[in-house]
This record gives C-alpha cells, structure tokens and sequence, in this order.
C-alpha cells in the first residue's frame, strides 16, 4: 500500500510538471548599468570594461554615462534568471582595483564608410557565377565575411540563411579567404544559403575586415548602409530589420 501511495504521488507531480518548461539560469557575461546581459549590447559594444572573475567566469562591467536604451534593454536578462546573480554582483562591490580591457575593432581608415558607393568588384562563387556591380544593382546586396575558425561567424550562419528565404530577391554573398575546399564541409553542415566566395581577393582588399564576422548591407543604388563588426542577437536583430528596409524601398 505504502509503494502505491508514493506511486500515485510521483506521477501527479510527474502530471502537473507536464507542459512546463523548467527555466535553466541564464550564464551571464556582461553587466552594464547593473543590467545583465549574455551578449554585450550595442550601446556598450566598444567601451572599456572592468573585469571581474566569478569561479572560472569572466565578468565584463561598465557603467555608461547615459542610462541604457530601451532597446538594448529587450536583450538584458532578469537578475532573477541570472546564474550566480549575487555572487557576481557582489564581485562587482568589492573589486577595489578594477582591472580594465579595452574592446575595439581594428577598422582600417581606408575602409569604405557609410554613405558612400560600393566600389567596382568582380568576384566568382565557389559554384561559378560571377557577380560585379552590374548583376547586383536594383537589388539590395548582404555581404558577410567569415572564416572556419570563427565561432560566432559559424553560430550565426543558420540565422543569416533565414533571411534568404524571407527576402529571396536581395543579393546574399559571404567572403572568406580560405580554399573553396576548406569550407565545403562547414557550408554544407551549416546549410548556409548564401553565395559562397572563397579565396578570392577583390572584396576583402575593398572592405578590409581585421573583426569577424563583418557584415555589410548595400542598398539597390549601390550605396553602403551600415557595416556592422562583430555579431550578437541584438546587431543581427538590426541588421535584419534594416535589410527589410532596404528589400521594401
């Protein structure tokens, strides 16, 4: 009798878990303004950051002089939902000699900037076709720089391949620097849809990336709308709405 009781009880609790997704805490990196994040957001992209080291984390924290945005704020997390919440913010109250990093991007100053025009390229894809400036006019074009030993470049690969099929009449091209044989197999397990350019010069010598990934967007006269360094849900977010932008205009 007494194993049957216990029976009955495990499965209604087991009854009333189902359906119920079991929240695991978020792990955190970054605290701005007292606000966690899991990715730094925009505003706070390239400022220096304070250190601290919780277990085997690393913390980054910065207090900006204007308050956070209210969309830099959608991608905080609740402290509630933070792993190891209190301890982290207790490290924050007791570092007495922050030690402090820089985050920076090293952009090359002869690297086209926004507003001004796509300059002449001529590039073939790993599968042959051939686009210029001639086969990319009256259509917004997606250029993405990568490489096989970026993480974030490969996390965000099934997210960019999302846009291809929501915006199909944009132009999507990724650029890396390594062999077409090198990154066949990356492609493929990644089902990344964007045309592939391997090993070819023309881009990387106009763009200069030294952050990866880099993406830029071009409307359908050609002209540059934003490069965005580096990626996090938030610049891929914008980015996204952006293009939608430039495939409506």
């Amino acid at each position: 009798m007494k194993h049957f009781l216990i029976t009955i009880l495990l499965f209604t609790a087991f009854s009333s878990m189902r359906g119920q997704t079991l929240a695991l805490p978020v792990d955190c990196r970054f605290v701005i303004n007292g606000s966690f994040f899991k990715e730094c957001p925009m505003s706070a992209d390239l400022l220096p950051k304070n250190i601290v080291q919780v277990g085997h984390r690393i913390i980054f924290y910065c207090t900006l002089s204007d308050s956070l945005s209210p969309e830099d704020l959608k991608y905080s997390t609740p402290v509630k939902d933070v792993l190891d919440a209190d301890l982290i913010l207790a490290a924050i109250r007791n570092d007495k000699k922050p030690r402090t990093t820089a985050f920076s991007y090293n952009v090359d100053p002869l690297r086209p900037k926004v507003g001004e025009y796509i300059k002449p390229f001529s590039v073939r894809t790993v599968a042959g076709s051939v686009f210029d400036n001639g086969k990319i006019k009256g259509r917004p074009l997606v250029l993405n720089f990568w490489f096989t030993g970026c993480k974030p470049c490969i996390a965000e690969m099934p997210e960019l391949s999302r846009w291809v099929v929501e915006m199909p009449d944009a132009n999507y091209i990724a650029v890396t620097y390594e062999a077409p044989e090198d990154i066949a197999k990356l492609v493929d397990e990644r089902g990344f849809r964007f045309h592939q350019v391997a090993g070819d010069n023309d881009l990387f010598l106009q763009f200069k990336p030294h952050a990866y990934p880099l993406t830029v967007l071009v409307d359908k006269k050609g002209l540059i709308r934003y490069l965005m360094d580096g990626t996090s849900q938030q610049k891929r977010d914008f980015l996204h709405q952006l293009l939608k932008t430039l495939y409506e205009e």
